[in-house]
């Protein structure tokens, strides 16, 4: 299958969101995550600084417009997940945020006529039927403010990566450089209405190290392996079910740390990698259509 490659850059890309996620919590425990945020996509924006001037000539209004509407976006759900945090739990949180599986088809569909085979909804639905399994708080479920406010994270996440589509064809690095500066101009302002750290970032080394990981690893090659694959014509509904495993990366950590998990938990999880299977077999379909009308 010719799109193995970017479907293993994105598997690892998720793999890097779901497995930084201890480092990300304690490090906000420690400086507001606002602040993170502008630190985290400041020092990634530099990082990519080098690409900007040698494809300076790439530069048109339309890449900084795109380019600002999907960081705006992007900032967006990560304000919105930060907001909806203080009204609702995390397992809440994580679950209705695991929404934008089914929120990149239905949205993709009625505002991008975007083209979903069968198995691609198979793969969705299966996928969603073990994001409940593994988040969804059986128990202790109720619907209050907070979770609205998730809900838009689910619905900014959608719409990112569907913008993405529609705006893959500018060349992939500088695409990435003006979202990791919008991201970083929205956190700058934020910061100005927020109180100041009590400590310095490069004075703590779990704050470093964390940045170090979340820089290089969670943000340029997570985005960047995001962007590929979504170059290489991987259809936003089966990213949309790749994404779904950054739970199942993170619960993987939980149990490694020590942490056991609930059976339907476990349960979820093997469905998540099964509906995996599924979507890699609905690329090849496609490929195989597509060589067929060829």
């Amino acid at each position: 299958m010719k799109n193995s490659i970017p479907i293993l850059f994105l598997i690892l890309g998720t793999f890097f969101w779901g497995t930084t996620f201890i480092l990300v919590k304690e490090t906000i425990n420690l400086i507001p995550i606002n602040y993170f945020l502008f630190i985290r996509f400041g020092l990634a924006t530099c990082c990519l600084l080098p690409i900007l001037l040698y494809n300076h000539q790439f530069i048109t209004k339309s890449i900084i417009l795109h380019g600002f509407v999907l960081g705006s976006i992007l900032f967006a759900s990560y304000y919105f997940q930060t907001v909806g945090l203080y009204f609702t739990s995390p397992a809440n949180a994580a679950f209705i945020t695991g929404l934008n599986i089914i929120f990149i088809p239905i949205i993709g569909k009625q505002l991008f006529s975007l083209r979903i085979i069968k198995t691609e909804w198979i793969a969705v639905l299966i996928s969603l039927m073990g994001t409940i399994l593994l988040l969804f708080d059986f128990q202790n479920f109720s619907i209050n403010f907070g979770d609205a406010i998730i809900l838009l994270t689910a619905i900014t996440v959608a719409l990112h990566v569907l913008l993405t589509e529609k705006y893959i064809h500018h060349n992939l690095y500088l695409i990435l450089f003006i979202q990791f500066f919008t991201m970083t101009f929205w956190g700058g302002l934020f910061n100005l209405f927020s109180e100041p750290p009590e400590i310095t970032w490069y004075s703590n080394n779990i704050i470093i190290f964390t940045l170090f990981v979340t820089v290089l690893l969670a943000t340029i090659f997570a985005f960047s392996a995001q962007l590929y694959a979504q170059k290489k014509n991987i259809s936003p509904s089966i990213i949309g079910v790749i994404f779904a495993l950054e739970p199942v990366f993170a619960l993987i950590i939980d149990i490694i740390v020590g942490n056991i998990p609930n059976f339907l938990s476990l349960i979820g999880m093997f469905i998540i990698f099964f509906s995996i299977l599924i979507a890699i077999y609905s690329i090849k379909i496609k490929e195989e259509t597509i060589n067929n009308t060829n």
